[in-house]
């Protein structure tokens, strides 16, 4: 499951690109939690039909997230041409932005406070709802996913925390450097191992492979114990390939420990 934070730096740099190809973009990343949303409506009005006494709090939650969902699906595909949307291609590039997210981020939130209402009305829900718990844990990451993605692709004003800024704007360099053997690249690389951002850490794990210098032996050994899976797997293929003692002797306790 991706965090807010991981979601927002994955999508940062598609900021740059020309208003289509962002919203073309965001149907993308929020067309999966659009269908698991309608969904759960759909179940959730087919439920309501058979059971009149079902709470009115219940009927609520399906009413929102089925209008929303619907709302967000095509006020979408407009903005990324897949409708006659003419008064969209009207705009100035920044006027389309500005007129997509005027529109479409408060239905992604009336989606997002549904979704958590649904935790608020859990036990009324499991009168209704197959797999209730499932999906009371399920819909309100769907709604957190497409809130963050419109956010991230539209906010003029957005602010990364500076760990995810310092190291946007030096990965294009490290990574060609790094490409090329290129020892300029070791000091941000080891830097960038200790990054809050799991997915900064296997970056940088993976790019000091094709340097294979022995000084990062030491703190790759370390990410061994990280607290990401993901990270202890980039960090071991690393030291596979610089090889030497200290790297094959760590290796060897960790296979051995079973955390592999």
């Amino acid at each position: 499951m991706l965090t807010n934070t991981q979601l927002y730096y994955r999508l940062y740099s598609y900021r740059e690109g020309p208003p289509h190809s962002r919203f073309v973009i965001i149907r993308h990343e929020i067309l999966t939690p659009l269908s698991t949303t309608k969904g759960v409506a759909e179940i959730l009005d087919l439920q309501l039909q058979k059971n009149s006494s079902a709470p009115s709090s219940v009927r609520l939650i399906q009413q929102g997230l089925i209008q929303a969902a619907k709302t967000l699906q095509v006020l979408t595909d407009n903005f990324a041409g897949l409708t006659e949307a003419t008064e969209v291609r009207a705009l100035s590039p920044s006027e389309q932005i500005s007129a997509f997210r005027d529109r479409v981020l408060p239905q992604a939130t009336t989606l997002r406070i549904t979704a958590q209402s649904m935790q608020e009305h859990e036990a009324e829900l499991k009168q209704v709802l197959p797999k209730a718990d499932f999906w009371i844990e399920r819909i309100p990451r769907a709604a957190e996913h497409i809130w963050v993605t419109i956010d991230c692709l539209t906010n003029p004003q957005l602010q990364l925390p500076p760990f995810l800024i310092d190291w946007l704007t030096i990965r294009d360099t490290v990574q060609t450097q790094a490409a090329q053997g290129d020892s300029q690249a070791l000091e941000p690389l080891l830097q960038a191992l200790q990054n809050p951002l799991s997915d900064i850490r296997c970056e940088a794990a993976s790019l000091l492979g094709h340097l294979k210098d022995e000084r990062s032996v030491s703190p790759l050994i370390q990410l061994l114990k990280d607290t990401e899976k993901e990270v202890q797997i980039y960090a071991a293929y690393t030291l596979k390939l610089i090889g030497g003692p200290k790297a094959e002797q760590a290796l060897k306790q960790y296979y051995e420990s079973g955390d592999m």
